[in-house]
């Protein structure tokens, strides 16, 4: 089981796998794909649309299980027995590497020269599902967390020799703008993170997400508290502290090590994407999350967030 990897239902929804653990044999599910007639991608002879994110007060359609809000708020629980095929991201990346696209060159150079076997790698995203239209990016899911340093070091020497290419400030604009609507978090902020974020790059005009995952044998390196059906019960804790750590950042689920004044450290995490962008070293932040006890915060809110100070 790869952490992201598909997963079709009985009900025609498309989910991402959001944890290698189960809970009483289901799968915590992150919407991607929904069936609809009005859709715009084709997939396994039907018309799908894409599953947006929004604000807990959009209109956003019913998905057929039961919300999960250990991780987001809009992850599921879906019963094995509601799964009905998984998508082997492994095998879709050998495939497209052997297929036309300009993308695949490069991306096979930069895997190369971090040392990444492309064994270790997967095609997530609509291209993995083959829904792709012409304007799509092709996710790179990168897994074990060891390999982030290297790959990300990789990037920026392609970025510096100009063989890659940043987010334009139109795209990181927008990014910043769908971001603030639904964090609530200060556009000029997340301007600046999205316009330094070398994971989503650009090759010839057309986009790379690379997404860093825990392998299926790093399964003991996420808490289990973090999936507890009684996350969502606990007390939500609002703290100042110093980054110790957040090399572990890029790496989904996200974590930081974080220090209070007295010396308590602790564990941040969060399954959002971009809920935490990366911050360095001894930044003031402040964090605001589920106390999970041990030492452990989760962010499964709209509202948590791990943030610089500024003052």
């Amino acid at each position: 089981m790869d952490l992201l990897g598909p997963v079709v239902t009985k009900s025609g929804w498309v989910y991402s796998t959001g944890s290698l653990y189960l809970r009483e044999n289901s799968l915590f599910g992150r919407p991607m794909y929904y069936p609809d007639d009005a859709g715009e991608r084709m997939f396994l002879g039907r018309r799908y649309k894409k599953y947006q994110r929004l604000p807990k007060h959009s209109s956003l359609p019913a998905q057929p299980y039961p919300l999960c809000a250990q991780i987001d708020p809009w992850s599921v629980l879906i019963p094995a027995e509601q799964i009905v095929d998984r998508v082997d991201v492994r095998q879709a990346l050998r495939n497209w590497f052997e297929g036309p696209d300009s993308r695949t060159s490069v991306i096979k150079h930069l895997l190369n020269t971090a040392g990444i076997k492309t064994d270790q790698c997967g095609l997530g995203g609509s291209t993995g599902l083959g829904c792709e239209t012409a304007a799509s990016d092709v996710d790179i899911l990168v897994f074990g967390s060891a390999s982030a340093l290297s790959c990300r070091r990789a990037i920026e020497d392609a970025l510096l020799s100009g063989e890659l290419t940043l987010m334009t400030h139109d795209v990181v604009s927008s990014y910043a703008e769908r971001y603030a609507r639904l964090y609530g978090l200060d556009r000029s902020y997340l301007h600046a993170v999205f316009a330094g974020d070398l994971t989503k790059v650009y090759y010839q005009g057309r986009k790379i997400s690379f997404i860093f995952v825990y392998g299926e044998n790093e399964r003991d390196k996420i808490p289990l508290q973090l999936y507890s059906e009684s996350v969502s019960q606990t007390l939500e804790i609002r703290l100042r502290a110093r980054v110790v750590d957040g090399s572990a950042s890029w790496v989904y689920p996200r974590k930081y090590i974080v220090e209070q004044q007295h010396g308590q450290l602790h564990q941040v995490w969060s399954h959002h994407w971009l809920r935490d962008p990366v911050t360095p070293t001894n930044t003031l932040v402040e964090v605001v999350g589920r106390d999970l006890g041990g030492g452990i915060i989760s962010m499964t809110d709209l509202a948590h967030h791990i943030v610089p100070l500024t003052s």
